[in-house]
């Protein structure tokens, strides 16, 4: 079963968080939500989380994939940390997929790991992607990365994700199951 590593800090954004985590869920990968900070976890718009752990406890934890949900200012903590910059860097070095939403892909790009590869976002974030190419479209897949523009997304981005760890057949299923057209 694949490992995905959800990462929280305070300001994320809920629908781009919640239901990523419940498709993920519903689809039997193994979903960890790592707090950036702390355990407890405070939306954008005050709702709290509890994560499973701490990223600084999980460095070392293997994982195929890791998730940066957007929101603000939860991107720019995700952004400010040392913690995060490294375990990017070091995921993005060992080929690990990485699948950033909203604002998160422009913490992709001033980490410097985005140069050259076709992303999406939040729109006002596209002048922030460096040397990355800004596209247009709901989600963007270029290995070994995955983007997705915001919350009205925010499933497609999910489904994405399931279909490169596992595959369509476990997405169409998904879907009729949910009702998701």
């Amino acid at each position: 079963m694949a490992t995905v590593m959800v990462l929280l800090a305070d300001g994320f954004e809920e629908i781009e968080t919640v239901s990523v985590i419940g498709i993920l869920r519903r689809a039997k990968l193994n979903v960890v939500v790592a707090g950036v900070s702390g355990l407890d976890v405070t939306s954008a718009r005050g709702i709290n989380m509890v994560a499973d752990t701490l990223l600084e406890d999980e460095i070392a934890s293997p994982v195929d994939m890791v998730v940066l949900p957007g929101g603000e200012p939860g991107c720019t903590n995700l952004q400010r940390s040392s913690i995060v910059h490294d375990y990017l860097h070091d995921a993005h070095a060992r080929g690990i997929w990485i699948a950033a939403i909203c604002s998160a892909p422009r913490v992709l790009a001033a980490f410097k790991l985005i140069a050259g590869k076709q992303v999406t976002g939040f729109p006002t974030i596209a002048p922030l992607l460096g040397d990355s190419t800004y596209v247009s479209k709901d989600v963007v897949v270029d290995a070994p990365f995955i983007t997705s523009r915001g919350p009205g997304t925010a499933m497609k981005f999910a489904f994405e994700m399931v279909a490169v760890l596992q595959n369509r057949q476990v997405v169409k299923a998904l879907k009729s199951a949910m009702l998701v057209r």
